[in-house]
């Protein structure tokens, strides 16, 4: 999972640096039909490469499936803590670049300091699950750890005020608040257990993406309405802090049955 996901942080992270050379080179058109042509490529090497998964008969519908995996409590659980973790991760980004703006810093010096949170992100996100895995860590505690020094990383970083402050405290958020990426739907695939791995992660991500959706629309209207960068982390770490007395409630043998 961890090198999964890390994969995609580097491909982020890659298209970030990439696509102000594509524009130097040419316009935003050739650039998406460059990107067009890659996928095309990539796709027959998948086809030509990729061994094929045996088929599992079954006579589950998806509806069943969905409904089996959110009977259990664990599942529905591990829904929350991710939708905390997703509504903290994914607006930290927005407001963090808001919050450089505010205090006088500069575009650039903004985007070189959340280039520092994207490396250390792909970093926590590959040793996130390999951590876990080689050291024999109980998981569950590991991402209970990894939430409060999220909590505690997001005030630090709101009393930074010089480029250097920025760029360490994100670096070291970046790494921290990435770690328990992998973990967290590792966590999802065991509760749910093999034969639902597929349908849980998929419903368990449609949840979670729902952080993404309302935390920014939460946060600026907390914002309009108090003028402070404050209650905007506040409000935002409020969640993960929930998140983590959920993930004592969770009972370690509890998984999908048939």
């Amino acid at each position: 999972m961890g090198i999964f996901f890390s994969a995609t942080m580097a491909g982020l992270l890659l298209s970030n640096k990439l696509a102000p050379i594509a524009l130097e080179i040419g316009s935003w058109r050739k650039g998406f039909v460059w990107l067009g042509m890659g996928l095309m490529f990539l796709s027959v090497l998948l086809f030509l490469f990729i061994q094929k998964e045996p088929r599992k008969e079954t006579n589950e519908t998806i509806f069943g499936g969905v409904t089996t995996v959110f009977k259990v409590k664990n599942v529905v659980i591990m829904a929350f803590v991710g939708f905390t973790y997703i509504w903290l991760v994914l607006a930290f980004a927005t407001w963090a670049n808001r919050y450089m703006g505010s205090i006088g810093i500069e575009v650039a010096d903004a985007s070189s300091v959340m280039s520092w949170y994207s490396i250390s992100a792909l970093v926590g996100t590959f040793l996130g699950g390999w951590a876990v895995d080689a050291f024999k860590l109980n998981r569950r505690y590991f991402v209970v750890v990894m939430f409060i020094l999220m909590v505690v990383t997001t005030f630090v970083f709101a009393k930074q005020t010089t480029v250097m402050g920025l760029s360490l405290v994100a670096a070291l958020y970046g790494f921290v608040s990435y770690l328990p990426n992998s973990n967290l739907t590792t966590l999802v695939v065991y509760y749910a257990g093999d034969q639902y791995a597929g349908t849980a992660v998929g419903g368990i991500n449609f949840i979670w993406q729902f952080g993404a959706v309302l935390s920014p629309t939460i946060a600026g209207a907390v914002f309009e309405f108090t003028g402070s960068f404050n209650s905007v982390w506040i409000m935002l770490v409020a969640l993960p802090l929930l998140g983590i007395v959920s993930l004592f409630s969770l009972r370690s043998q509890e998984q999908a049955t048939i």
